[in-house]
């Protein structure tokens, strides 16, 4: 079991209990960030990048589970002068284990500084639609989704406001959401109605070594408890390496429970790996523990190039277990279990790693 006191790399309050968080609002961390320090100065950012919108549906009643994901690589690269310069709409099946993708030239790719909103070729979302329909390696897949937003989480805090810090900014712009429409695949329809929903999105320059994401919004004792978590080996400017990251909030009963590797008070026990993740946040109030794990089998291997084309590789389910618990210190007297909550085969989680 590795412990660590991990110190500032994404920031917070000095408040561990209450977080901000919108509702049903336009947010702004989830609309374009290439290039947008220089929308006032003409100038362009010609560097690595890489920008996408992720979105997971997992409909419990049966089991099924998908990702949608719409992305570029290298947007200022419109003549295609690098082979790796792309945009893209990427689509997985975990239950089949198929993952598709639709690639274009970045000329087909649009974005807004103001909105969610995204269009690869004829491909659009905008955070509360999504649609898209193409085909590859003999498969049709074709969706038309609504989504519902419940909550956001701003993981990184004032990082956030700091564009070009870190190596790699990860934003849940829907920690939990419901999601409606139509899915096909090959002539099978697949109808969701407020199934359960989730969003977030990366942009940077270049990847972690390694990382880790954990989610839920379907547990057995609360459905409207979510839970979402965040880390890995990042680096600041300049290839810089910074201690791991390690970033987690629950929203129970009304309350956003936030965990942050940022402040002195703050003490983590983790033990991460492919198929089993164990953590352990404390501050001066709480305690969070977390336990999830997946079999092997239950992985796909999520394949991203990087914008000079290295392959990192993230193993993903949408099909694993989670068992979360939040102590509140209660002194001398120790620490008074307040929250009990469990996923049966509900809970996605994911391990990256730059090899594979």
């Amino acid at each position: 079991m590795a412990v660590l006191l991990l110190w500032g790399l994404f920031f917070s309050t000095s408040q561990p209990l209450y977080g901000f968080f919108y509702h049903f609002s336009e947010d702004p961390n989830n609309a374009y960030q290439w290039n947008r320090q220089n929308l006032d100065n003409g100038k362009i950012d010609t560097g690595d990048w890489y920008e996408w919108w992720f979105y997971k549906v997992n409909d419990p009643k049966t089991g099924d589970a998908f990702f949608f994901c719409y992305g570029v690589v290298n947007p200022w690269d419109k003549d295609g002068t690098s082979a790796h310069s792309r945009a893209f709409v990427t689509f997985g099946d975990f239950k089949k284990k198929i993952i598709l993708s639709s690639t274009h030239p970045i000329s087909q790719f649009n974005a807004s500084y103001d909105s969610a909103f995204i269009q690869v070729g004829n491909h659009t979302s905008d955070g509360n639609h999504l649609e898209a329909q193409f085909n590859d390696q003999g498969h049709t897949v074709q969706w038309n989704l609504e989504i519902q937003k419940k909550i956001s989480w701003n993981a990184m805090g004032w990082g956030m406001d700091h564009p070009s810090l870190f190596n790699i900014y990860w934003y849940p712009a829907q920690m939990d959401a419901d999601i409606s429409g139509t899915l096909i695949i090959d002539g099978k329809e697949y109808f969701f109605e407020k199934a359960d929903g989730y969003q977030d999105r990366n942009w940077g320059r270049t990847f972690p070594k390694w990382w880790f994401w954990i989610s839920a919004n379907s547990f057995l004792e609360n459905p409207q408890s979510s839970f979402v978590g965040g880390g890995g080996d990042a680096q600041i400017s300049y290839g810089v390496p910074v201690p791991t990251a390690i970033l987690l909030a629950l929203h129970h009963e009304g309350e956003l429970y936030e965990f942050r590797s940022s402040e002195p008070h703050y003490f983590f026990e983790w033990k991460i790996n492919l198929g089993h993740w164990e953590l352990t946040a404390t501050n001066l109030d709480y305690r969070l523990k977390v336990l999830a794990s997946a079999d092997s089998s239950q992985f796909m291997d999520i394949q991203f190039p990087t914008p000079t084309g290295e392959i990192f590789h993230d193993y993903e389910t949408l099909n694993g277990q989670l068992h979360i618990e939040l102590y509140k210190n209660k002194s001398w007297l120790g620490w008074e279990k307040i929250v009990d909550l469990s996923t049966k085969n509900t809970a996605g989680l994911e391990y990256g790693q730059d090899h594979p």
